[in-house]
């Protein structure tokens, strides 16, 4: 089996049952597209991708890069976009499937439906691995969703919980790539140097080196629910978000250390709040899943009129940290 493996949101080798299925091939070949449109400003005049956000994304990739040549591989990082760019790779070296992890956005399902259309002969398979759950494992079915968090909270504490350390597995072995083709990840826009100097270094390394300063070096766990929500400090909240929103941090892997730290120092509400908060994050993941495009509807899903106004000079403000509020300014300058 010839094996194509788009790494999307999943920038890692623990806990990544999407990967792991790809090694079990003949021939794996890494793809990593870097869509122009993604540095495109909207009708806001707002990029899909800001300055910080591409060099935390660009330290990730280079990360996984470093992990994957001991297994023999690399990360085939390509320009342009995926519609184009993953049918012509599949067709040049032969692919007869093509992997990914299965994502909540609309435009990410439209282009998966597009590239089944465009390569008929080839099988597509996507796995679970943004979450803490897979969708069989929710104590409901997806088009059940309840409306509200608490709801959802409700039914899966009272469902029994998976036993994350069984399940958390490295890739500790992958198949060969299709030689070592070039990229053209040269066309990729300059990394921009920070004003200063961010606490944020992207990859997989850096995101569990967090886990493990956060959970078991410094036991900010053990006070987390009173301190989380302070505008400053790094200690405060864990700071894992932009970790797991690229994937370069499992959301299992966190659970995991919760339990574990649970089980050999304290178990009180803010471990519990911790794990609390990852559950908000898993409710929406199932929430754009379950309506898709009805999230960006005008009346959003509840078809609820609402008045809507927009005023380009406040916008313009706020994007600046230039408001007529000090606390607003500091945050979005910060």
């Amino acid at each position: 089996m010839r094996t194509l493996y788009w790494f999307t949101r999943d920038l890692r080798l623990h806990d990544n049952p999407a990967l792991l299925a790809a090694a079990r091939s003949d021939m794996l070949l890494c793809v990593f597209v870097v869509d122009p449109r993604w540095f495109t400003g909207d009708r806001f005049q707002c990029r899909a991708l800001g300055d910080h956000r591409w060099r935390f994304l660009w330290q990730s990739l280079m990360a996984l890069e470093r992990s994957l040549r001991p297994l023999g591989q690399r990360m085939h990082i390509a320009w342009g976009e995926p519609e184009i760019v993953l049918p012509e790779l599949a067709r040049e070296h032969g692919v007869q499937r093509l992997i990914r992890s299965r994502l909540p956005g609309t435009e990410e399902a439209a282009q998966w439906q597009a590239l089944k259309a465009r390569l008929p002969e080839v099988t597509f398979q996507q796995f679970e691995t943004l979450g803490m759950f897979t969708e069989g494992q929710l104590p409901m079915e997806l088009a059940e969703l309840p409306d509200t968090f608490s709801q959802f909270r409700k039914q899966v504490e009272k469902a029994e919980q998976p036993d994350y350390t069984l399940r958390i597995r490295t890739v500790s072995a992958l198949p060969p790539p299709p030689g070592f083709p070039e990229d053209n990840r040269g066309q990729c826009p300059p990394i921009p140097e920070p004003i200063h100097r961010s606490p944020f270094t992207g990859g997989e390394e850096a995101g569990l080196a967090q886990l493990q300063a956060f959970v078991f070096g410094q036991h900010r766990i053990a006070d987390y629910k009173e301190t989380r929500n302070a505008l400053d400090d790094w200690g405060s909240s864990s700071k894992f978000s932009p970790w797991l929103a690229n994937g370069c941090l499992s959301a299992r892997e966190v659970v995991a250390a919760i339990e574990q730290y649970e089980r050999q120092h304290t178990r009180n509400d803010s471990t519990y709040w911790l794990w609390f908060e990852l559950l908000w994050r898993e409710y929406f993941y199932w929430y754009a899943l379950n309506h898709g495009s009805r999230l960006f509807l005008r009346d959003g899903v509840q078809r609820k009129r609402r008045p809507v106004t927009f005023y380009g000079h406040r916008f313009k403000a706020w994007c600046e940290g230039n408001t007529q509020y000090p606390i607003v300014n500091a945050a979005m300058n910060q």
